[in-house]
């Protein structure tokens, strides 16, 4: 593991703990002092020795290049079967915003992807800032997916978003995980039990849709945890929760699938009937974007 840090008492922490910590044998440590710019070729070199990996990033903390790193990561060559999580302080941002210099305005519009007129008027770097961040950087894998998280005071949750994550990966199974986490801490931060997250009118598609937009639908929803907060509703829209629902409504007759037979159950079996859909056969983003549900008027 490379750990790149450019401030000198932060990296100083970092190089304690990692000293104090067991760690297993076969994990090494590199904890590394200065830009993540310095250390790019060293990334390159290591990123393009190991197929599987994992590669996490605090841009507004160690105040990289944004366009640097969106390059690297769009390279199939160093990130092709890693995953990528990316960590926004919105709460820095907010103080940050009154104080701006020139450069530090241009890093923050390559990084959100709006203008600096756009991110001003935008008072609590809300919604509209974090699905520009997430629009930012869609396109590097199949998913992108940003959660805002709650922060607690004193007991009682607080009206602004304070930290935002976007998960890049070509993995539905770690999305769902991914959706399952946050629904977690959620659920511990309102102690509320678990309720069904959508009215049951709410599930069924108003229109011809494909998997995947009906999918993107119901999580983009399912992520504002205000939302949560404000139902008390918990329930996980994973790829396998929508398509158990999606196979009721084709029984009750209201949808019917158009897709290739691959994506569908061939006989009655222990999980679904002959033209269900199949969650097992269902692996990729191409895969939910080749399976349209229709309406039956």
């Amino acid at each position: 593991i490379l750990a790149i840090e450019k401030d000198k008492e932060a990296f100083e922490k970092l190089e304690s703990v990692i000293k104090k910590k067991k760690f297993p044998k076969q994990l090494e440590i590199f904890p590394l002092f200065g830009l993540w710019e310095d250390y790019q070729t060293d990334l390159k070199e290591i990123l393009s020795s190991f197929d599987w990996g994992f590669i996490f990033a605090d841009p507004f903390s160690t105040e990289l290049d944004i366009l640097k790193f969106k390059e690297l990561l769009g390279s199939k060559r160093y990130t092709k079967m890693k995953d990528i999580l990316i960590f926004f302080n919105l709460q820095t941002l907010r103080r940050q915003k009154g104080r701006m210099l020139k450069s530090d305005i241009e890093r923050l519009e390559r990084a959100i992807g709006l203008s600096w007129e756009e991110i001003n008027s935008d008072k609590d770097l809300s919604d509209i800032v974090r699905e520009s961040i997430e629009r930012n950087f869609s396109g590097i894998k199949d998913f992108a997916v940003g959660v805002a998280y709650p922060v607690e005071k004193e007991g009682e949750l607080t009206t602004m978003d304070y930290f935002y994550l976007v998960l890049l990966t070509n993995s539905i199974g770690l999305i769902d995980k991914f959706l399952e986490g946050y629904a977690s801490i959620i659920k511990r931060i309102v102690k509320a039990d678990i309720i069904s997250l959508f009215e049951e009118i709410d599930y069924l598609p108003k229109k011809d849709i494909t998997l995947f937009d009906y999918w993107k639908e119901k999580v983009n929803k399912f992520l504002s945890w205000r939302y949560l907060t404000n139902t008390g509703a918990h329930e996980v829209p994973t790829i396998k929760n929508l398509i158990k629902k999606l196979n009721s409504y084709k029984k009750q007759k209201y949808i019917s699938f158009e897709c290739s037979e691959r994506y569908l159950y061939k006989r009655k079996g222990k999980h679904g009937e002959k033209g269900d859909l199949s969650p097992g056969n269902i692996r990729s983003r191409k895969d939910l974007s080749f399976i349209r549900i229709r309406l039956i008027h």
